[in-house]
């Protein structure tokens, strides 16, 4: 019979092996990992504590926060669940910290069902305390950004439907860029560089948030944090492959 292997397994046998690889393109031991597959259907998100390697539980932005939902996710991965909010409170949203990455990236499924309403999904790649960073959002037009001192776009009127977004980080140099893949597609080129106009020492927190106004439904799926070895960030791209056995 053939059974499905999950992304997250696939990750950790490059980790564990991908010197022999490429060493410019590896994590580092640990990376973060949260496929929201062991919690509850219909929890609230906050003070859940699933995955691996996070500094700290889900905690409570502001608002109603997110709950898990074991229907509707991202169908590039392995699992059925995620989380999702509808928040009409300004920062309204959900955080969870992780151990400080200078030199990193961040994949993330990302669906946004107000993605013509400039900003009102944010996620951000930030840092704790300075509350700087990049983000990722959509702009009045739908087009999916990467925000940093400038909104650099990713995808030209990218829709309502699912997407696997990396962003790739060097908080030394201040740079950061972005890619994104529709759900059961290929991705997209890296986009151009964005600087931050507060640059930050490190990233330590994924954060998803809504910015004010109408309310908005916002999807996170999936969320792999590591950090890079031998000077590049690596993509670490959602793959499912399956074994007869």
């Amino acid at each position: 019979m053939f059974k499905k292997i999950s992304t997250i397994i696939l990750i950790i046998a490059v980790v564990a092996f991908g010197s022999f690889i490429n060493p410019k393109l590896v994590l580092a031991a640990w990376i973060a990992v949260d496929d929201f597959e062991s919690y509850t259907d219909t929890n609230n998100l906050a003070t859940l504590n699933g995955g691996t390697d996070w500094a700290a539980a889900w905690a409570l932005q502001a608002g109603t926060g997110a709950k898990v939902r074991a229907a509707g996710c991202n169908a590039d991965y392995a699992g059925t669940k995620c989380y999702n909010y509808n928040e009409s409170t300004a920062s309204g949203g959900n955080y969870r910290d992780i151990t400080a990455i200078t030199t990193g990236v961040v994949s993330f499924g990302w669906k946004c069902l107000n993605n013509g309403i400039a900003g009102k999904c944010n996620v951000d790649i930030a840092h704790s305390t300075a509350g700087e960073g990049w983000t990722i959002r959509t702009n009045d037009g739908g087009d999916l950004q990467l925000r940093g001192s400038t909104d650099i776009t990713i995808l030209s009127s990218a829709g309502t439907g699912w997407y696997t977004i990396e962003v790739n980080f060097d908080t030394d140099a201040n740079t950061a860029t972005a890619r994104a893949k529709p759900e059961g597609g290929v991705f997209g080129a890296y986009s151009s560089a964005a600087s931050e106009a507060n640059a930050i020492a490190s990233v330590d927190r994924f954060q998803s948030r809504y910015a004010g106004g109408v309310s908005t439904e916002q999807w996170v799926d999936n969320i792999l944090a590591g950090e890079a070895v031998g000077g590049a960030a690596a993509a670490v791209e959602p793959i499912d492959f399956w074994i007869d056995f």
